[in-house]
């Protein structure tokens, strides 16, 4: 599946309509979006969860109920390549994500980020295919 139509990117959930996923769903069809992103992991942890709440999950359910397409996006840094993906892996199983996206930034211009890149791109393939 690739992007196509009027999507948006979104950063911090709560912040997004209080949260609520009503609301979100609502504001997305105003705005007439075919598909959201919304932020899984950062590096090699979670993003949109602690030990209370899953504010992610939600969310995703009721856009996707509501027939918007999910995507995750995951800020990645490359000091442990291997673990990212793993995060990578894992939110988008639990989550049943209709695409991922990788956002890859100035970390990825140092020297030796390369085989980094590689090492996660190889593993997140490899679960995903």
């Amino acid at each position: 599946m690739t992007l196509q139509g009027k999507g948006f990117f979104t950063f911090l959930l709560p912040e997004c309509e209080a949260g609520n996923p009503a609301d979100i769903v609502s504001a997305a069809k105003a705005a007439g979006l075919s598909h959201v992103l919304v932020k899984i992991a950062d590096g090699v942890n979670p993003f949109g969860i602690n030990p209370s709440n899953d504010f992610t999950a939600p969310v995703v359910r009721a856009l996707r109920a509501a027939g918007i397409a999910v995507w995750g996006w995951h800020y990645v840094y490359g000091d442990n390549p291997l673990a990212e993906a793993a995060m990578a892996i894992s939110r988008l199983q639990v989550l049943d994500l209709d695409g991922y996206v990788v956002d890859a930034e100035d970390e990825y211009k140092k020297p030796g980020k390369e085989a980094a890149a590689r090492q996660f791109m190889e593993k997140v393939r490899a679960a995903l295919d």
